[in-house]
Order: C-alpha cells, then sequence, then structure tokens
C-alpha cells in the first residue's frame, strides 16, 4: 500500500495529460489531508496550470501564515498572486522566494517571468534576467572546460 495513493494518482493523471482527473483526486488527498505541505503544492500547481488562480491562491494562504515557508512555495504563491493581479503581494513574495534560495533557477526564472507584469523596477527585473543568463553561460563554460563530450559519428563504413 502507497503511503500516499490519491497524491499518486494524480501524479500520474498529470503525467498522462489529465489534468482534470489530477485535480480531482489532489483536491481528494488535500481534503483528507490538510497538513500535507507537499500535497498543497502539487494541487496549487495543477490549479494555477489549469487557470484557476484564485483557488490556487485559497490553497496557498496557508503558506502565507506559516513562519518560514519552503522557498518554492513562496514562489508559487507569487505566482499566483500575480496571476490575480496582486503584483504588490507578488512582488513581497517573489523577493522573499528569491533571498531564501538565490540560487534556485527555478525561482529566478518564476521571478523573471512575473516581472513582466509586475512592472517594478524594470531595470532590477532585467538585471536578474542578465544574472541568470550568466548562470547558465558559466554553467557551459564549466562544461566546454571539461573537455568535448565523447561522441563518435557512425556510418555506414563503420556498421560492416
Amino acid at each position: 500500500i502507497k503511503e500516499k495513493p490519491l497524491l499518486a494518482v494524480a501524479k500520474a493523471h498529470r503525467a498522462e495529460g489529465r489534468v482534470e482527473a489530477a485535480l480531482e483526486k489532489a483536491r481528494q488527498h488535500a481534503a483528507l489531508n490538510p497538513h500535507d505541505g507537499d500535497a498543497r503544492g502539487f494541487y496549487a500547481a495543477l490549479l494555477l496550470q489549469s487557470g484557476a488562480a484564485s483557488a490556487a491562491v485559497d490553497v496557498l494562504h496557508a503558506v502565507a501564515r506559516s513562519a518560514d515557508p519552503p522557498p518554492a512555495y513562496a514562489s508559487l504563491y507569487a505566482r499566483a498572486l500575480c496571476a490575480v493581479g496582486e503584483a504588490g503581494a507578488a512582488r513581497r513574495w517573489h523577493e522573499r522566494a528569491s533571498a531564501a534560495a538565490p540560487e534556485d533557477v527555478a525561482i529566478a526564472a518564476a521571478r523573471v517571468m512575473d516581472g513582466l507584469w509586475l512592472e517594478h523596477d524594470p531595470a532590477g527585473t532585467r538585471r536578474r534576467a542578465f544574472r541568470f543568463q550568466d548562470r547558465r553561460r558559466s554553467l557551459h563554460s564549466l562544461a566546454a572546460r571539461r573537455g568535448p563530450a565523447t561522441v563518435r559519428r557512425v556510418n555506414s563504413d563503420s556498421l560492416r
């Protein structure tokens, strides 16, 4: 027996592209396990993906009340707030998530994407985008310094 069978089914439905079925199973699991943060985050992400941003805000409201929310949930809450037009609150939650996890690429990307709608400090948003790009470049240069990947071309002569 799986520990979280409804959540496992919801994740399987999402992987299969069955968002409505995933939403229902995630809702059921969240209702039965209101203190399961992972389930709340998964359910809220599904709601946001399906266009129900205000419902995602409601589900994640507990994040706002917690003393030290995980950065990924703070970022998700910021994205949901931005989607419902709460720019000031979204900005604060994006900053909180970014401060808690400054090297998290997903959090930085979410902030940059929402920065287009937040209309606050556009130069700062551009700076964040450039920092994000610089991180990607440094990863690529690190890979380049390690040497080229060993890839052999196969031609018809080598198959004989």
